[in-house]
């Protein structure tokens, strides 16, 4: 016997007294839970507190069934059988029997293998990686298999033979161990498969090398994109930095290009650039899986030009590549542009931020802050994103530097090098080193060179007394102007040409022009060798260069323009699925379709004003779309055997992302009537594009002093219905009810709606609601309680309201004092108002209206049962009655004489209705009056 102290809401207490058998508990051990192939386990039983005489009865299946006969025993027992046991004790004649045991599961090992597969099998994954772990049981036949896995992660796999991870996160990380049960024989399973350990890092960083990192003429440069392990899949996307010219911010934006050949990536880790001639800069990143996992960008770099252009060039002064630390250094701009920046990277390559960082900027000249030790490349950048000749500029705080100059000397030109201390004077021999070789050794401190030429070209330093200065690199150009190339348009449309035309600055007579496409070392297009402009039908990469005279002296070669010849197939960007408004979250495929592109192999680029860029291939998957994805989208082909051919941009195709989608239900009829039905409408945006509604039920479940709920679907919803609407047959009782939409695949959800009560006025004697005074309208300060009745002990008074999203208890807008709330009323209110119960069962629902006004409707505020008289009337706060009163059903009079009492003798289903009345032109509330069947 026990007595058990429970305590109710509030302050209240319930004492309950509890009444059982006083017999002993069995309890059953195993040494193991799997039975080995062609082993066993032993079972042991026992009763505590223990005492001589027992023996133990041994169940396998219902502890009902009757006991296993032939392991009737005094101690342990061996199985070799899987499943459910089951032991008691017994002692006496006629048996006196203990409480049955818990129960106890044993599995059968049975020989088949269990082997954990990763797909794709790579031996480390990263953060958002899409991957597979699999069961697979060896030699399993036709068996059917249930599953069960066991991992060291913190996320547990579903109980199925494959586990997907969409994006791996580090909580996948740890073992993976899996087994298999027999589906109809459930206790034979197999052993616990070898681990396999998922090892999930953090998104990779490729390491991006340039070489050489100074160009010089006509040379190649080679990148490499180093990643962790190159053969686990990967392929490599090659980009090149490109200014956004409209971007006015003091720093200017880059975007990524991607180079040629490598929208699908390249298999090789390496991608050779031929032709460049001027500063620019690099980034890649690597690639695997379907649909393609990207890694991070690498950090950039740069191939760094020291040759000088009119139209954007750098001057330093003073002139000369090594500096002192507190010596005035200042780079300026000059050329076509009234918008520059000076900007720097560090040797790493990581900084290449602008002047305003580590200097002043006045005008397009920036002044150096020279305090501290530097090794830097400079570089002037126009507003229209041109880059000047780079500058290597090295700032050093010991006593020695060399002064040589910072820009390419010419070729025939003098030069003057110096070695220059601190605070000294040279005293002994000055040694002058060419690329490591002494060239000068005595008392001079300064190298002269009376007519440069290539070979001069290379890196300088200087020695005194043992002390040695930084080297630095002399770039040597050669003496000839440069031909410029400039084309009408870059794009040569279906069935026309373009414009190209060459010139020398500064312009002299006697010049013809000659041109070549694709590499400016092959031969020059003979047939349009010219002293004027061209018109050419071909695309591909242009170059010129401008001669005159017997033998010919030639200018150097233009810098490269790129001619695209439109061909007549059309791009067009479709979106999958075709929805003109999609959500956050959502999945979406983006696809360039080629119409009429036959066999053709192609490669893609895409323009959008998202800021979100699609990458170059054909079709771009958002798994979550965000609002970041939202702008107009375009693209276009090009064939990939012919860089030059491309289709014309597409139509823009525009993509709306709104905020995730919250559908709104309402409820029809919001009262229930006896024997109707309640139609529930889900009501989203656009019905048509491809949603499916889900129905719910809203079930209060009681927690202790409070209340949990369960969200149950109604009834061949479970897949989701194609009408956004829903008939409930057959409710009689109070009840909630939600909605949510969902499309796609894999589906998509929207939020849940809101909820919304459909009432029910019919008094149950479980659980019903009393109002004290009883009427449905009350005056503000009105004394006003609600008292709930029925099979419970634990009572919630609530209240919804149509000012208040949700519904709250009785202690958040009353006093609760047992089962009875007392209503504050000091403010106007019109809400519905229930019991609930312990268990969640509904009371009926009353509407009270609570006026602030002069005259109110007293009405009934539970239903009127059929045959019954009843008595409605107006009340005045203050006053009497002086004049006609109006009583009004469903909006018709139905009495007005000076009477303020209105009195149906035998109450009728025909006098169901909304009631209210009017008195020298002020007007009650109206109130719905509900009649029940006897």
């Amino acid at each position: 016997m026990s007595l058990t102290l429970k305590q109710r809401y509030g302050k209240s207490y319930v004492f309950v007294l509890n009444q059982t058998a006083n017999r002993a508990k069995a309890e059953l051990r195993a040494d193991d839970r799997d039975i080995p192939v062609g082993g066993s386990v032993t079972l042991t039983c026992s009763v505590n507190p223990s005492s001589s005489g027992w023996k133990y009865f041994w169940y396998r299946g219902e502890k009902t069934s009757e006991p296993l006969t032939s392991q009737l025993s005094a101690g342990p027992i061996r199985v070799s059988e899987g499943g459910v046991y089951w032991c008691r004790g017994g002692r006496g004649e006629p048996v006196n029997y203990t409480e049955y045991s818990d129960s106890v599961t044993v599995y059968k090992i049975i020989p088949n293998k269990a082997v954990v597969t990763l797909q794709p099998n790579w031996t480390e994954v990263y953060r958002g990686e899409r991957i597979t772990l699999r069961c697979e049981i060896r030699d399993g036949g036709d068996t059917e298999w249930e599953y069960d896995w066991r991992t060291t992660s913190s996320e547990k796999p579903s109980d199925q033979n494959e586990h997907r991870i969409t994006s791996v996160t580090g909580s996948h990380s740890g073992d993976y161990r899996c087994k298999g049960r027999k589906k109809h024989t459930q206790h034979s399973a197999t052993d616990w498969s070898d681990p396999i350990k998922l090892t999930v890092s953090y998104k990779p960083w490729p390491v991006l090398t340039v070489s050489p990192s100074w160009l010089s003429a006509a040379a190649s440069v080679t990148l490499n994109c180093r990643v962790k392990d190159p053969s686990a899949g990967w392929r490599f996307y090659w980009y090149k930095m490109v200014p956004d010219p409209s971007d006015k911010s003091e720093s200017f934006a880059f975007r990524l290009e991607m180079l040629p050949g490598s929208s699908s990536g390249t298999e090789q880790d390496s991608y050779i650039v031929h032709g460049r001639t001027l500063t620019a800069g690099y980034s890649c990143r690597a690639g695997r899986g379907d649909p393609v996992y990207y890694s991070e960008y690498s950090y950039s770099r740069y191939t760094w030009s020291s040759d000088i252009h009119s139209s954007a060039s750098l001057t330093v002064s003073p002139d000369s590549a090594q500096h002192f630390t507190s010596d005035s250094v200042s780079l300026s701009c000059e050329g076509n542009s009234t918008e520059w920046r000076v900007r720097r990277s560090s040797p790493e390559g990581r900084d290449w931020s602008v002047c305003s960082y580590w200097g002043t900027m006045n005008g397009s000249t920036c002044n150096i802050n020279t305090d501290r030790t530097s090794d830097a490349v400079y570089w002037c950048q126009s507003g229209s994103g041109e880059s000047t000749n780079a500058v290597n500029i090295t700032v050093q705080d010991g006593d020695m530097i060399l002064l040589s100059p910072a820009r390419p000397v010419t070729e025939g030109h003098s030069v003057s090098l110096s070695c220059k201390l601190r605070s000294q004077t040279f005293d002994s021999i000055v040694f002058f080193y060419h690329n490591e070789k002494v060239i000068q050794s005595d008392s001079r401190w300064e190298l002269n060179i009376s007519e440069v030429s290539k070979s001069d070209e290379g890196f300088y330093k200087c020695q005194h007394s043992g002390r040695e200065s930084a080297q630095s690199w002399m770039s040597v150009q050669a003496n000839r102007p440069k031909a410029e190339l400039r084309a009408d348009d870059r794009d040569i449309p279906v069935g026309g040409s373009v414009t190209l035309t060459c010139s020398v600055n500064p312009s002299s007579s006697g010049w013809k022009y000659f041109w070549y496409r694709g590499e400016k070392t092959s031969e020059p297009l003979t047939s349009q060798l010219s002293a004027g402009p061209v018109r050419v039908s071909e695309e591909g990469v242009y170059w010129c260069r401008g001669g005159r005279g017997e033998p010919v002296n030639y200018t150097e070669y233009s810098d490269s323009v790129t001619i695209y010849k439109i061909i007549p197939n059309k791009a067009v960007v479709t979106l999958q699925p075709n929805w003109t408004e999609v959500y956050r979250g959502e999945r979406i495929t983006l696809r360039c379709e080629i119409k009429d592109g036959g066999d053709t192999e192609w490669e893609y680029e895409w323009r959008t004003t998202s800021s979100e860029k699609p990458s170059d291939q054909n079709e771009h998957s958002i798994s979550s779309v965000t609002g970041s994805h939202s702008g107009d989208y375009r693209c276009k082909g090009r064939k990939k055997h012919t860089q030059h051919s491309s289709t014309d941009w597409s139509d823009p195709i525009k993509l709306t992302v709104s905020d995730k989608l919250r559908p709104v239900i309402t409820v029809s009829p919001s009262w229930l009537s006896a024997g109707a039905s309640v139609t529930l409408n889900c009501s989203v945006k656009d019905p048509s594009a491809g949603w499916r509604f889900y129905w719910y039920k809203r079930v209060p479940i009681s927690s202790g002093n409070f209340y949990t709920y369960s969200y149950g679907l109604l009834l061949g919803s479970s897949s989701g219905t194609e009408q956004d609407f829903y008939i409930v047959h057959g409710q009689t009782h109070t009840a909630e009810y939600m909605c949510r939409a969902g499309r796609g695949d894999p589906e998509y959800y929207s939020y849940y709606s809101d909820f919304k009560f459909v009432w029910s006025a019919d008094i149950h004697s479980s659980a019903s609601l009393t109002v004290s005074p009883d009427r449905a309208q009350h005056f503000t300060s009105d004394s006003v309680s609600l008292s709930c009745e029925g099979n419970s002990t634990k009572w919630r008074v609530m209240r919804s309201s149509p000012k208040e999203r949700y519904p709250f208890d009785c202690s958040t807008w009353g006093t609760m004092t047992g089962s009875t709330c007392n209503i504050n009323t000091d403010r106007t209110s019109d809400a519905v108002y229930w019991c609930q119960s312990g268990s969640g069962e509904f009371s009926n629902a009353v509407n009270i209206t609570v006026q602030g006004g002069d005259m109110i409707l007293l009405s009934p505020a539970r239903p009127v049962t059929e045959g019954h008289s009843v008595s409605l009337s107006c009340k005045l706060r203050s006053q009497t009655f002086d004049s006609t009163v109006f009583f009004y059903h469903n909006e018709k009079v139905i009495q007005n004489d000076s009477r303020w009492e209105l009195k149906i003798s035998a109450v009728s289903k025909s006098d169901e209705g909304f009631y209210k009345c009017q008195h020298s032109g002020r007007e009650s509330a109206q109130s719905w009056m509900s009649v029940q069947g006897e």
